[in-house]
């Protein structure tokens, strides 16, 4: 047992001492490395002085020294700078290991931080910012993202060259989503930024977009509406993303809240409104929409969607009345309330018109506008109020085939069907089988008995559009008022045989 034990000691001390005597080989060796890594480094050699270097960090005793860390972050950044200046994925890794060197250069003696790193990062940041200007210059937006970018990782010393990343980045179609979402949380925990809104803006409109994320991009526009309340755009993609996600009441409260802090804010009422109409709450939609119009007299849309609200809310009644069984009518016209739902559509289409004849007052050629008003006209049958608008847009668009139709139905109903018929003819030739125009055209020809001027125009359409009955009809009845019977029912035994097949 004695003897036993004594061979294992023996043993133990062999080994130490070759243990010991293989450290000193490994640091001669690496001491060794670290000298030619400094002259291949010297000789601008810089891919031996990378294997070198590296070589050198296998001794424990060189590596614990910070002149080795130091050596070793200055040749990995002439590597960087030494790379392909348009290849960022060549450009990375040496950028990568220069920083993790000069951090360990530091963390091993802090005195290196002022002594060398700071004007050794200084150097290569000014490189990477220059590279970036350049390629900026050279219409290389991606690759100027890049280097802003590597440029803040580098030294994050002021806003300069992350401001620049973050501004050339938002307008690039084919930009790294990624990159730029990590972009914009540096941003946001940079305190060299006062405003941080836009990019609360863009983190929000891309984890929406593109990341298909609106729970978590609502999150975000919550946050940065709530640290810059006075940011429009904030407060466009919040209302936007509660929309998405269908939270309507959460909008509104939202857009209250924020019209407490900015009580002037004519565009938030706007917003506003619009979200009470998606409720089915047209007087509270009237109020905001009333409000906005106080703030900017002006705004074609507001005054626009005001004159709609109205019209809606005399439409709802509208869709009520002719939902009623004819035994609701009777019954409701017995006791007078089918009266009073009737009257009060018309007044609310009436109240629409002045705020539609303003919008056209603005846009004097906007279909939009001009086909509210109309409608506006019908509804309250107050046809005279529209007619100068629209005939003062077919003198800017004479040959606008809606307006024509506009101008003809007004003419039409107004007891004019003569006045109609040149311009329903003028829009047919824009649009020649166009069943209301072509409708229109036979009631204005048969009520100013010019039954032949129609003709032609509604037996082209029907042979064109064969199956049509409705043409078909009209035709026979033309040529029974011009007295060609035998003409009217060949056409009637067509109709005949297209109702069996029908």
């Amino acid at each position: 047992m004695k003897k036993l034990l004594f061979s294992l000691l023996i043993c133990l001390f062999v080994t130490t001492v070759f243990a010991q005597e293989e450290d000193k080989e490994i640091t001669k060796q690496a001491k060794e490395a670290f000298k030619n890594a400094e002259k291949a480094f010297k000789k601008n050699d810089f891919n031996t002085a990378k294997v070198e270097i590296d070589n050198a960090l296998k001794s424990q005793k060189v590596s614990s020294d910070p002149k080795t860390w130091l050596v070793r972050g200055q040749i990995y950044k002439s590597l960087a700078i030494a790379a392909d200046s348009n290849n960022i994925a060549e450009i990375e890794p040496p950028l990568k290991e220069m920083i993790t060197s000069f951090e360990k250069a530091v963390s091993l003696d802090n005195k290196y931080k002022l002594l060398y790193v700071d004007n050794e990062l200084n150097n290569i940041w000014s490189v990477f910012f220059n590279r970036g200007v350049n390629a900026y210059n050279a219409n290389n937006g991606n690759i100027a993202v890049n280097y802003f970018d590597k440029t803040d990782l580098i030294i994050s010393k002021d806003s300069s060259a992350l401001n620049n990343a973050f501004l050339l980045g938002m307008g690039l179609k084919d930009r790294d989503n990624k990159q730029y979402k990590a972009i914009c949380n540096r941003i946001l925990a940079s305190p060299h930024f006062k405003d941080k809104s836009l990019a609360y803006y863009m983190l929000a409109d891309i984890t929406n977009r593109v990341d298909g994320k609106p729970e978590e991009a609502l999150e975000i526009a919550k946050k940065g509406a709530a640290a810059y309340p006075q940011s429009k755009d904030l407060m466009l993609v919040q209302v936007d993303l509660y929309q998405k996600l269908n939270k309507i009441p959460e909008a509104v409260a939202s857009l209250e809240q924020a019209l407490s802090r900015d009580p002037n804010n004519d565009y938030l009422y706007y917003v506003l409104g619009f979200f009470y109409q998606k409720l089915n709450n047209s007087d509270k939609a009237i109020e905001a929409y009333k409000k906005s119009v106080s703030l900017k007299p002006d705004n074609f849309d507001v005054i626009y969607e005001l004159g709609a609200a109205y019209y809606n809310k005399g439409g709802a009644i509208g869709k009520l009345i002719n939902n009623f069984s004819l035994e609701e009518q009777k019954a409701k016209e017995k006791d007078g309330s089918l009266k009073q739902m009737t009257d009060e559509m018309k007044n609310l289409y009436k109240e629409s018109l002045p705020y539609f004849e303003k919008a056209v007052k603005i846009k004097p050629t906007d279909p939009n506008a001009i086909g509210a008003l109309m409608s506006a006209a019908n509804g309250s049958e107050n046809y005279a109020l529209a007619l100068p608008y629209i005939e003062n847009a077919i003198k800017e668009e004479p040959k606008n085939v809606e307006f024509l139709q506009h101008l003809s139905s007004i003419y039409n109903k107004t007891g004019k069907p003569e006045a109609a018929i040149p311009y329903y003819e003028t829009a047919l030739k824009g649009d020649d089988l166009n069943l209301e125009l072509l409708e229109g055209l036979f009631n204005a020809c048969k009520n100013a008995k010019k039954y032949q001027q129609a003709v032609p125009y509604i037996e082209k359409a029907a042979n064109t559009l064969a199956t049509e009955i409705s043409l078909w009809e009209n035709l026979s009845t033309l040529y029974f008022f011009m007295g060609e019977k035998a003409k009217a029912e060949a056409i009637e035994k067509k109709i005949e045989k297209l109702n069996k097949k029908n």
